[in-house]
């Protein structure tokens, strides 16, 4: 680099000093902002003192965008290192531009904005030319096509009529295409028929439910009251001697108690189900893992009871936490055993329920007001009597209903085995 580091660095100006400076783009100066960035490095090795704001851009040849401005402010906060920059710029170093905002002869400004909108013209009419070129090429290409195609038309002739029978197919193929798509639309709006029937029926068969165990409700007092009767007789039987009328009509009391105890025991114990549970095998029976194993090998619906598994399994995660372990296992459990698994939790409005993270296993939430319990039975019940269904949970009275309906039951133990093991 042309000219004595030494001899031209003045001090460095105050930070606070106003800057006095022309509009130009910091772009435009960056030929001489690098310049003094390469100057102030060699000053630096020497141990000479550099304008502050250049510190921290020493030894960089090539400034990024950001930085030009803050070296355009230091250069500008010490004139005499400016104007000593400007003496000892050469211009296969820094362009006219440059050596002019550097050197600051008179009218040095005006120069400067001059050299600027005749760089901004120049640059434009380089896009243009670029663009003209760019245009040419592509004018040039497409002639070279339309040569191509019309040497090639005689050729094209067989392929024309090809491509309309081609054309001709694929619209006889879209008419079928049509029609098909007219019979699905129809098939579900019969589906969606058929659902609405279906629910129909099961509010229907819920309200008989209801009935049924209201009726219950009322012969199991009637029970207890033909009990507390039979008692009372039999206590003033045993104070005193009955006459032949009294021990009939207790006679006739206890007839009537035993066909009320018989009435409930028929609606307690008559059978919900036509779906029979899967028989175990004599090789898996004791044996919980092999169990849980042979079920889940089967093709039987999986219905598991999400908390009731997640807080056996990992009881002290988060309930986020202990949902997504138990998301995990189940779906390599779905990959194992090739078996469609549906896994319930509590309470829809669970903060972090919802996800859009895709799962193999089924996950739905019991809405507000309604237990998991019940949607799990729900679950087993929409399932076709003709299909197997085990559900997982150590929950009593979910299991005792499950048994009812026919499923197979699974310990929430069993499953953790099988998928942690």
């Amino acid at each position: 680099m042309p000219g004595d580091p030494v001899c031209i660095l003045g001090d460095v100006a105050d930070a606070d000093r106003p800057l006095d400076d022309v509009e130009v783009a910091n772009a435009r100066l960056r030929s001489a902002l690098e310049f003094a960035v390469a100057v102030a490095t060699e000053a630096e090795k020497r141990q000479l003192p550099v304008p502050e704001g250049l510190a921290s851009f020493l030894g960089r040849d090539r400034l990024p965008a950001v930085a030009l401005r803050r070296v355009r402010q230091a250069v500008i906060g010490s004139d005499e290192f400016r104007t000593q920059l400007g003496v000892v710029a050469v211009d296969d170093v820094v362009d006219e531009l440059g050596r002019t905002w550097l050197g600051r002869p008179d009218g040095w400004a005006a120069r400067v904005r001059l050299l600027d909108r005749l760089a901004d013209e120049r640059e434009r009419r380089e896009q243009a030319e670029s663009a003209a070129r760019r245009e040419r090429k592509r004018r040039e290409a497409a002639e070279a096509k339309v040569g191509r195609v019309e040497s090639a038309s005689g050729q094209h002739t067989s392929e024309t009529g090809r491509l309309r029978g081609a054309m001709g197919e694929a619209r006889a193929a879209e008419r079928a295409a049509t029609e098909a798509l007219g019979t699905v639309q129809t098939e579900l709006a019969d589906a969606r028929t058929a659902a609405r029937h279906a629910a129909d029926r099961r509010q229907a068969a819920d309200r008989r439910r209801a009935e049924v165990e209201a009726t219950m409700a009322s012969l199991h007092e009637r029970v207890r009251h033909a009990e507390a009767q039979r008692d009372q007789a039999l206590a003033e039987r045993a104070g005193a001697g009955l006459s032949a009328s009294g021990i009939a009509e207790l006679r006739t009391a206890a007839q009537r108690l035993q066909r009320v105890s018989d009435d409930v025991a028929a609606l307690v114990d008559s059978p919900r189900r036509s779906r029979a549970p899967l028989a175990l095998p004599g090789a898996v029976i004791g044996n919980h893992v092999a169990t849980a194993e042979f079920l889940l090998r089967s093709g039987a619906a999986v219905i598991v009871d999400g908390y009731n598994v997640a807080k056996l399994g990992w009881p002290a995660l988060t309930l986020e936490d202990q949902r997504n372990r138990l998301l995990d296992m189940v779906d390599n459990i779905v990959r194992r055993f090739a078996c469609p698994a549906t896994v319930v939790f509590d309470g829809a409005d669970v903060v972090g329920a919802a996800s859009d993270r895709r799962r193999l296993a089924r996950v739905t939430y019991s809405p507000a007001g309604v237990t998991a319990d019940d949607v799990i039975i729900h679950e087993l019940e929409g399932r076709p009597t003709d299909r197997p269904v085990v559900v997982v949970t150590d929950d009593q009275d979910v299991r005792r209903r499950a048994r009812r309906r026919g499923a197979n039951e699974l310990s929430s133990a069993s499953l953790l085995d099988v998928g942690m093991g």
